[in-house]
């Protein structure tokens, strides 16, 4: 399961040659700026799981949706939902019936960057642990970075998105092939164009959750029955 948030969340991490790097960081800046803008934006997507020598088959299917505003992010991918917001952040699986919250300065950068974590990129780019490319035709743009030894998780990203306004259209990655199966598994992500959320505050508050009431962890009746893990 947590492979797999990681994948939706923090699935673009890029370095490239010398010659091509002003044009990658200028596409993932543009990215960047899309999904951190001063007002609430609303997204879904569209997620599939297969082996790339047999794409028809697919082993996993999965929803999401997203409301995120500047470093706020509210989002359910699947059975899963997580919550950033100034002071707190919370994960639930509803599989497995647990709740985590925790402080937000807890976290790693990582962590709190829904999309992109430019400084990580930066550090990347001067190790020189990735190449890329992008590419541009009729007003769609395709990032493509390759890492050859999977440091990140995935040997290939391939990022096709909006020219203009920087709206990821399609995302997919694949993993390297797996030793004794030979098989590389894509990850596929199918982005709605995002729409202004009207009254986004509410939407990343805590209260949906939980509470604190005499300095104790007080859920909310949808999650009552729920493992609480606390790590205020």
């Amino acid at each position: 399961m947590q492979t797999r948030i990681v994948a939706i969340f923090f699935m673009l991490v890029a370095v490239t040659p010398a010659h091509a790097q002003d044009d990658v960081l200028a596409a993932i800046q543009k990215i960047y700026n899309a999904y951190n803008s001063s007002h609430a934006i609303h997204f879904a997507g569209n997620m599939k799981m297969y082996d790339k020598n047999d794409p028809t088959k697919i082993i996993e299917r999965m929803k999401s949706n997203y409301i995120v505003k500047d470093k706020n992010f509210s989002c359910n991918i699947g059975p899963v939902e997580m919550l950033l917001n100034d002071r707190y952040y919370v994960s639930v699986d509803n599989s497995d019936k647990l709740i985590m919250i925790g402080h937000k300065k807890d976290l790693s950068a990582t962590a709190k960057a829904p999309v992109l974590n430019i400084s990580q990129f930066r550090k990347m780019i001067t190790g020189k642990k990735m190449e890329a490319v992008v590419s541009n035709k009729a007003g769609t743009a395709v990032l493509q970075l390759t890492d050859i030894n999977g440091v990140s998780g995935f040997t290939l990203y391939n990022i096709e998105f909006n020219a203009a306004s920087g709206y990821m259209k399609k995302v997919i990655l694949e993993t390297g092939s797996s030793i004794g199966t030979g098989k590389t598994i894509v990850l596929e992500i199918n982005y709605s164009e995002p729409a202004a959320v009207k009254d986004g505050k509410d939407a990343f508050s805590e209260k949906y959750f939980f509470s604190i009431v005499n300095n104790k962890i007080q859920v909310t009746a949808s999650y009552k029955n729920y493992q609480v893990i606390n790590q205020l």
